[in-house]
């Protein structure tokens, strides 16, 4: 046997949930994108999708090494190293890290949440409402990860003749992995930058089976209850990751004042009319979406602004840029994630209003309804900033702290019915980054500089 299996390490990692997940199946038979069910009508992810988002996180193209596996042309000059597992070097090899799909436990809660564009005076944008079928937050999942070293799970460094042992290098990039998914910076399914498919990683037990063991392997995937029992290795996981993050981490502690309004319309007897957006355990949220919208509105009229008063810049790149479009055939990923923000502490207020005619001063005919919102409670708005290739993140940290100093101020509101004071915030803390308290100022006047210097638009003709 040319490559034998020496051992196998295989993982049960379970998970919760920290927001909505939208896996689609491609069917629209309830939504605009229901969620993925198998056979039985068992909700599932595929393990697919699991590895696409991991191996996206690595950076690792379909001709690389990595933990998944590369294909053709895989030679390394550049190195002067080889792969010894094939035969002529150009057949590439299979994945060393095997994933199951990952399963729900108990019965998940799916609900139907709505959306619609909204243009610059916050009306909808005709045709542009759309719903998608989620699976609830805080609902619990686990999947299994298997790693298969071979005998010849080595380089061999032409000029040295060295051979240096992979395990160490596959178990570095499964614990950046496991430390991707826990701190959000890989996520899953759709709407991803917009809140979706956070995970957090709840335990990983482990097994290792060789020569001595591998009769027990044929049972390792029956008794979850055994894996639960198991030591939670999470911790030590995390301290072997040792790859730099790829996102900055942006905490905006916020406190909110007077009421919000997100509508999601209510179809049950006795409720409103209107209530505002609750996840699974009727705690109010804030999605992913709305403080987004809110803040790319702002920061396109600041950049008009400026622009009005000399500073050369394009705006719609800049925007394109931070927040991602689709355009046809080509779309480009917003280098933005913003959470989905719990509001916590807040009391719910149940009130009746109507319309009234401005010509009259009269109540408009058959204008009365009913509405629900949440007044007071904190709320902390979580945003990661992808680290680019010209040190994007620089300009875009800056110019976000426009947007996040106004949302402190309570210059600017969010959701529905800001005309009669919703939506606003004020400043509940210090802001963060990556832990630390931050500097706003003199963050925003860094942006300044990059965009003055012209980095920007040179990074974007060299990309």
């Amino acid at each position: 046997m040319k490559n034998a299996i020496i051992k196998k390490k295989v993982f049960w990692i379970q998970v919760e949930l920290e927001s909505p997940l939208n896996i689609s199946s491609g069917k629209e038979d309830i939504t605009d994108s229901d969620v993925i069910r198998d056979y039985d009508g068992t909700l599932f992810v595929p393990a697919s999708s699991l590895a696409g988002a991991m191996r996206a996180y690595l950076k690792k193209e379909k001709d690389e090494p990595c933990l998944f596996g590369y294909s053709k042309d895989n030679i390394n000059n550049k190195n002067n190293e080889y792969n010894i597992n094939s035969e002529n070097n150009t057949d590439g090899k299979m994945s060393v890290l095997f994933l199951s799909d990952m399963n729900f436990e108990g019965n998940p809660e799916v609900s139907v949440r709505d959306g619609v564009e909204l243009n610059e005076k916050k009306t909808a944008v005709t045709g542009s409402k759309y719903a998608v079928e989620i699976i609830e937050a805080e609902t619990q999942a686990s999947f299994y990860a298997e790693l298969t070293i071979r005998q010849n799970d080595k380089t061999v460094n032409k000029k040295t003749n060295e051979k240096i042992d992979k395990e160490e290098e596959y178990k570095k990039d499964f614990a950046a992995i496991i430390k991707g998914i826990h701190t959000g910076e890989i996520r899953f399914g759709s709407k991803k930058t917009r809140g979706f498919g956070k995970l957090k990683i709840c335990h990983i037990a482990s097994r290792e089976f060789n020569k001595n063991n591998y009769l027990e392997y044929a049972n390792v995937y029956q008794d979850k209850e055994q894996w639960k029992a198991q030591k939670n290795e999470m911790d030590e996981w995390l301290a072997l990751a040792d790859k730099e993050s790829q996102y900055l981490h942006l905490q905006v502690p916020l406190q909110l004042e007077g009421g919000i309004s997100i509508r999601q319309y209510s179809a049950i007897k006795d409720d409103p009319d209107f209530v505002h957006i609750t996840n699974s355990k009727r705690k109010a949220v804030i999605p992913g979406s709305s403080f987004a919208g809110a803040i790319r509105h702002r920061l396109k009229d600041i950049l008009l602004k400026l622009k009005e008063q000399g500073l050369d810049v394009n705006v719609d790149n800049i925007l394109n840029t931070m927040f991602g479009y689709v355009e046809k055939d080509t779309a480009h990923l917003s280098m933005i994630i913003i959470s989905e923000s719990k509001i916590e502490g807040a009391k719910a207020l149940t009130m009746t209003r109507t319309g009234i005619s401005r010509f009259e001063s009269a109540a408009k005919d058959k204008t009365l309804f009913t509405e629900k919102t949440y007044v007071d409670g904190t709320v902390e708005l979580n945003i990661l900033i992808k680290k680019g290739m010209y040190k994007e993140q620089e300009w875009i940290l800056g110019l976000l702290l426009l947007a996040v100093e106004d949302l402190r101020n309570g210059f600017l509101a969010v959701g529905g019915a800001t005309a009669i004071g919703r939506g606003i915030f004020k400043e509940n803390g210090a802001v963060l980054l990556d832990g630390k308290e931050l500097n706003i100022h003199a963050e925003i006047a860094k942006s300044f500089q990059f965009l003055k210097w012209g980095i920007f638009e040179e990074g974007r003709k060299k990309a």
